[in-house]
């Protein structure tokens, strides 16, 4: 099997869903149970105060209907979870990935 690195250099990422699809893998957020997420990372060892003041920030923003209803208007479930939430959504994600693509066989040439 060709790197997937290999097929994002070469431009053709395009093509990749289908040929997954055709090899029996599901291509839909719903059929993978996986989901887009947006959110702010910091470097190890922020101060609190720091990630208190940017999380108050996105909450504000996010309260904001124009800025709300965009995502909204896109079909997103807008949810705004706090630093913790947020921390123990990404470990999940790591784990869950993990073992997909473990389990897939891929390999990084």
């Amino acid at each position: 099997m060709k790197s997937i690195f290999a097929a994002i250099a070469a431009g053709v990422t395009a093509a990749l869903a289908p040929a997954a699809a055709a090899q029996g893998y599901p291509c839909s957020c719903r059929a993978t149970r996986s989901r887009c997420w947006y959110g702010f990372l910091g470097q190890r060892g922020t101060p609190k105060a720091v990630v208190d003041r940017v999380h108050a920030g996105v909450v504000q923003a996010m309260a904001s209907p124009d800025i709300r209803d965009r995502y909204v208007n896109e079909g997103a479930d807008v949810t705004v979870r706090g630093p913790d939430d947020f921390a123990a959504l990404l470990r999940g994600e790591l784990v869950k990935w993990a073992k997909v693509v473990k389990d897939s066989g891929v390999r990084i040439d």
